[in-house]
C-alpha cells in the first residue's frame, strides 16, 4: 500500500513540474523553430544577413499573437505527461525491485 502511495506522489510531482516547465518554455521554442526556419530559408536563397531572435518573437506576435507562441501547447503537455508518467513508474518499479532483491541476499 505504502509503495502505491510513494509512485503516485511521485508521478504526480513530475507531472506537474514537467507541465510546468513546458508551458514556460514553449514560446521559447516555438520561437527558436521559426528562427532556424527562416534562417535555413535565408541561406538557401544565398542572403548574407539574418534576422535577430528578438525580430523573430516580434515577427510572431505581431502575425499570430500569444496563440502563436504557444502553438503545440496540448501536444508538448501530452507528450510530457506520458513520458514522465513511464519514467518515474519504471523508477520506482526497479527501485523496489532491488530493494527486495538487497534485503532477501
Amino acid at each position: 500500500m505504502w509503495e502505491v502511495v510513494v509512485w503516485m506522489v511521485g508521478v504526480m510531482c513530475c507531472l506537474l513540474c514537467r507541465q510546468v516547465a513546458g508551458v514556460v518554455t514553449q514560446p521559447f521554442d516555438v520561437i527558436k523553430t521559426h528562427h532556424q526556419m527562416t534562417v535555413g530559408e535565408l541561406e538557401e536563397a544565398g542572403a548574407e544577413k539574418f534576422p535577430s531572435m528578438l525580430s523573430t518573437s516580434r515577427k510572431i506576435w505581431q502575425h499570430y499573437g500569444w496563440t502563436g507562441l504557444c502553438a503545440g501547447m496540448t501536444a508538448r503537455i501530452v507528450k510530457v505527461a506520458t513520458a514522465c508518467a513511464i519514467m518515474i513508474s519504471t523508477y520506482e518499479f526497479f527501485k523496489s525491485y532491488f530493494r527486495r532483491q538487497n534485503v532477501s541476499v
